[in-house]
């Protein structure tokens, strides 16, 4: 197709028009791989949690949830003690 004749209507494409059409589809080129960069970058390493970890997590808990048992609500964060706060 000779490049002066006219497309659809008036429209006779030049040299030029090609130059501006390569121009798009590198940057539309380069913006796909930067964003396909990107993606990469924002995925974080998840930590590993083995088994002891969890284990030594779960008797730290019990531990302190025995601990709170046994003190009881006489703390000064007790459920009586927030309502006494609250009503003043």
């Amino acid at each position: 197709m000779p490049i002066n004749k006219p497309i659809e209507g008036n429209y006779t494409p030049v040299i030029k028009d090609i130059m501006y059409l390569s121009i798009a589809l590198e940057k539309a080129w380069q913006q796909s791989v930067r964003a396909i960069d990107r993606s990469e970058e924002v995925k974080p390493e998840r930590p590993m949690i083995t088994q002891q970890n969890y284990e030594d997590t779960l008797a730290v808990a019990r531990k302190r949830m025995a601990e709170l048992k046994r003190l009881g609500p006489t703390g000064t964060d007790s459920p009586t003690s927030i309502k006494r706060r609250r009503s003043r």
